[in-house]
């Protein structure tokens, strides 16, 4: 089971919803930053360093065209979405309807890849999404948004590692 490839773009993703998080601390930010991109890359780091990883060829157009499909349609419906609220008035809601979106583009690469970590991490991007909606104060919103996305990416990390592990015994 290949699990570098995901392990790595989460955990880029993860350092950057917790800069966007970190940004609300003012001119503590960027040493709140740096922390999650030490942490991503210690992630990334162990994912690489795991011995027997194998890549399995048959099937990689296939699980390839799923990420792609998945990716390109959340896009959309990030772009979208954004729009939709900036047009309404409503831009203190577009990081929690993002995150609830980023959820949603986890079920299909659960269901088809397959992938039942997935399930979870989609699970709790919506939950955070949602509780992000009813944040008041527009930088609490965004904080716990951000830092909540970093925290399911990197506790998705591991639970991709620690299937991989039960997977080779």
């Amino acid at each position: 089971m290949n699990t570098r490839a995901p392990i790595i773009v989460m955990s880029a993703f993860a350092a950057i919803c917790w800069t966007l998080g970190a940004a609300q601390f003012g001119s503590s930010a960027l040493l709140i930053s740096a922390v999650g991109f030490v942490l991503s890359g210690l992630v990334v780091a162990f994912t690489w360093r795991r011995r027997g990883e194998s890549v399995a060829r048959r099937g990689l157009s296939r699980r390839r065209m799923i990420v792609g499909i998945a990716s390109a349609a959340e896009g959309v419906a990030i772009f979208a979405t954004a729009m939709i609220l900036f047009n309404l008035g409503r831009r203190d809601l577009i990081v929690p309807a993002v995150a609830i979106i980023v959820g949603l583009h986890f079920l299909p690469l659960a269901r088809w890849l397959p992938a039942p970590t997935y399930y979870l991490t989609a699970t709790l991007f919506v939950a955070i999404g949602m509780a992000g909606t009813v944040v008041q104060d527009l930088r609490s919103r965004i904080l716990s948004v951000g830092i909540g996305a970093a925290a399911v990416l990197w506790l998705s990390c591991g639970l991709l590692l620690l299937r991989a592990d039960r997977h080779r015994s």
